[in-house]
């Protein structure tokens, strides 16, 4: 809490909807929207960084 109050936080969200991870999700497309509200407006510039780790396949045909 010391962190947060800081000005330091890390919040962590598994999105993957099976519990084994060694198996890759259907390929899907969509967006990822993040709306974050204040009680207060903060009195300086906020930076959020983003982390994202998946699995991916790359395909390729003869077009």
């Amino acid at each position: 809490r010391s962190d947060f109050n800081d000005g330091y936080s890390l919040f962590v969200f598994n999105l993957n909807p099976s519990e084994d991870t060694d198996a890759l999700s259907p390929v899907s497309n969509g967006n990822l929207r993040l709306e974050i509200r204040f009680r207060v407006p903060l009195p300086h510039t906020t930076t959020l960084i983003v982390y994202a780790c998946y699995d991916s396949i790359l395909e390729i045909n003869s077009k």
